[in-house]
This record gives structure tokens, sequence and C-alpha cells, in this order.
């Protein structure tokens, strides 16, 4: 009886010498796994370079709930000509077109074509959000940094209204039975030419 005893006791402390020895290697492994699990990402700054050996500034966005005024506006483009709405010629205006954010993005893009003979410094542009049906969801103001010459086509990309990411674009593709569709207007406030 004895001899039993001493048997399972034996046999139980090593059972629990052997879990615990697999518990250590399990959490010495944990920072192995995790290491090559681990996202890396990597920005870079695009710097283009145009026909005429010059380089051209990234695109960079600035989004206000107000229209900036001229003062703010000669700040950010102490160089540039600015032009608002109500000055520009129908043939001046930037086009905008290709309006897309998906269902989950945190991030929306759209395309700004330069249809004036004058290369585009910046632009202000004015968001409106509705539902299809035309209710008011939001409404802000992107201010754009970013070279487009004459008759070129820049895709824009900014961080999105939506910040629960439950809202997608109505002509978007997405699943139509998950989320909320909206539509959106855009117009120029101002834009910025070359001097």
């Amino acid at each position: 009886m004895k001899i039993y005893k001493c048997i399972c006791r034996n046999s139980r402390e090593n059972l629990g010498m052997h879990r615990l020895m697999i518990l250590i290697s399990l959490i010495l492994l944990i920072p192995v796994f995790t290491a090559g699990a681990r996202k890396k990402s990597y920005h870079f700054k695009t710097i283009k370079e145009t026909e005429d050996n010059t380089t051209s500034a990234p695109i960079s966005t600035t989004i206000a709930d107000t229209a900036p005024d001229s003062i703010a506006l000669r700040r950010l483009f102490p160089q540039g000509r600015i032009i608002t709405a109500e000055q520009m010629k129908s043939e001046e205006k930037p086009i905008f077109t290709g309006f897309d954010k998906r269902l989950g993005n945190s991030k929306e893009s759209f395309f700004i074509i330069n249809h004036s003979a004058t290369d585009i410094e910046g632009a202000v542009i004015s968001l409106t959000y509705r539902t299809p049906d035309g209710r008011m969801l939001h409404h802000r103001y992107a201010i754009i940094n970013a070279h487009i010459p004459s008759g070129e086509t820049r895709n824009i990309v900014i961080g999105s209204w939506d910040t629960q990411r439950s809202f997608y674009y109505m002509k978007s593709e997405t699943d139509p039975r998950r989320g909320n569709p909206f539509d959106i207007a855009l117009h120029p406030v101002a834009i910025i030419l070359k001097n």
C-alpha cells in the first residue's frame, strides 16, 4: 500500500512538473510567433518628376468644418493666385469624378480634372453628404495641396467623415444589404493657380 502511494504521488508531481514545463515553453515561444505576425508598414513620400525636370510636391489635404478665408489660403499658398468659385469661368472650374468610399473604409477617393489653361497648385472643396432621399448627413471642406498641370487629372485620397465605417457611397461596389448608402456633392470653393 505504501509503495502504491509513493508511485501515485511521484507520478502526480511528474505530471505537474510536465505541465509546468509545457507552460514555460509556450510562454517563451509567444514573442517568436507574434514578431512574425506583426504587420509592418512603410510610408514613402512620392515626388513625381514632370516633363520640365522639376519635381512636384506630394498631395496633401486638410479637413475643416468651415471654409478658410483668403488670409489662411494666402498662408497655405503664398506663391499662387487665389480664385474663388464666383470668379471662376465655367471652363476654369475643375471637374470632380470617380468618387469612391466603400463600407468599412476609412478613406475616400476621387479625381480632380484640371480644365483651366494654368496649372492648379491647390483647391478648396465643399463636400456635402446626403442620404439617397436627400437628407443631409454631414458637410465639410477639404483643402487640397496638389500640383495638377493643365489638362491633367490627379487622384485625391482623404480621410472619411464616417468614423464608424457604417456608410458607403451609393455608386461604390458594396453589398447593399449591409451598411447605409449616401450620395455626395463636391463643389469648388476656390482654386489656387500657379503664378
